[in-house]
């Protein structure tokens, strides 16, 4: 299930997936931006086509565009294709890491966001006055 959050910055809704993406570009590389170009921005059929981007935003000069990235490719792959531009020039297992360490980081994300939950929701039981706690379905006493 893809969960929408309302972003109030551009009046649209965001996928959980794009927003755990941009979160983890940011802690990659504080400079780096995922970035999303307004329909009424893009002139061109590849601007069309790309609606959105990777951006470097250097503390010293302009901003510029790292890579331009389609809807449907908007997940792990963008996060391999990142780090294997990071990776030395000529190495053939550079694809195959840059995926691996993509996947693994995505999954390390999620599961600090699930732990994260778990904890607000154990210290919420706890502060609860009540004898029963109803959350997702489940019935705890």
């Amino acid at each position: 299930m893809t969960i929408n959050v309302f972003d109030q910055d551009t009046g649209m809704f965001v996928s959980q997936e794009h927003q755990d993406i941009a979160t983890i570009i940011q802690d990659y590389n504080p400079e780096l931006h995922l970035v999303w170009i307004k329909p009424q921005d893009r002139v061109s059929a590849t601007d069309r086509e790309y609606p959105f981007a990777i951006m470097h935003f250097p503390r010293d000069g302009e901003p510029y565009i790292v890579m331009m990235i389609k809807e449907n490719e908007l997940d792990q792959r963008v996060l391999a294709r990142l780090f294997e531009a990071d990776q030395a020039k000529g190495d053939p297992m550079a694809k195959l890491n840059a995926a691996n360490k993509a996947a693994q980081v995505m999954q390390e994300y999620r599961r600090s966001q699930e732990m994260e939950e778990l904890a607000e929701f154990h210290a919420a039981l706890l502060k609860s006055p009540l004898h029963t706690y109803r959350h997702n379905g489940k019935k705890y006493e």
